[in-house]
């Protein structure tokens, strides 16, 4: 088991909720008491760190690090949960995307922004949840979504490469505890004034903590090969 200071570093697969892995570990750790340090999306993947039993109250030092994540922008489409997964909203057929008006605007976007909370998130609204508030359709025009101060500490762009129709970025953010990605890349697409949905997202490090260090989940015996 992959542990680093009395935590254990997880390579959480796509699909599974952050809690779908607290569970997984709690049954074959056998411990009472486990917690993790960070949600993620359930379909982002990357590190996600685990502490267990009296090692659980030292995880909120763990939220309040700086995270690093690889997330990919597609271009053309935008969707009702901000990423792959959610009903399509808006598609614009033939977007090009120019590189250098690209990195202009992740420029611009470096240090201290404002970004909406997704109403597809773990956020509580009058004591309910965002995503299940949303998943009912009661999400409407007298919710007003919260709005988070972030920061952003860099933003590189990696490449541009064609999907189909479609043009996708990956690119590489270091950014403050508490920023939403599915919301960054709607802000980068309001500032191109495209359409854009998150296509990928991988947490890479959180403070000093890197993915590398991290075990990935086995499946009967089997990692799963992140």
């Amino acid at each position: 088991m992959n542990s680093q200071n009395n935590f254990i570093l997880v390579n959480k697969p796509k699909g599974w909720t952050s809690l779908d892995v607290v569970k997984y570990y709690k049954k074959i750790l056998r411990v009472k008491k486990i917690g993790h340090g960070g949600t993620l999306d359930p379909l982002a993947e990357g590190l996600l760190i685990l502490a267990i039993n009296k090692n659980t109250k030292k995880l909120a030092q763990i939220l309040c690090l700086s995270k690093v994540y690889e997330f990919e922008i597609l271009f053309g489409l935008k969707s009702e949960t901000g990423d792959m997964e959610g009903k399509a909203l808006e598609e614009a057929k033939s977007v090009i995307i120019d590189k250098n008006e690209l990195v202009f605007c992740l420029k611009k976007l470096i240090g201290n922004i404002e970004l909406t909370v997704p109403k597809y998130s773990a956020v509580k609204i009058k004591g309910k949840k965002l995503y299940a508030l949303a998943r009912k359709g009661k999400i409407d025009n007298d919710i007003i979504l919260p709005i988070r101060k972030s920061q952003i500490y860099s933003l590189h762009l990696r490449k541009i490469y064609k999907l189909k129709n479609k043009q996708i970025a990956k690119i590489i953010v270091e950014c403050s505890s508490g920023t939403y990605i599915r919301s960054l890349v709607e802000k980068i697409g309001e500032l191109l004034n495209i359409p854009t949905v998150a296509y990928s997202i991988k947490r890479t490090k959180i403070g000093d903590f890197d993915l590398k260090n991290a075990e990935s989940i086995k499946f009967n015996g089997v990692s799963d090969g992140n």
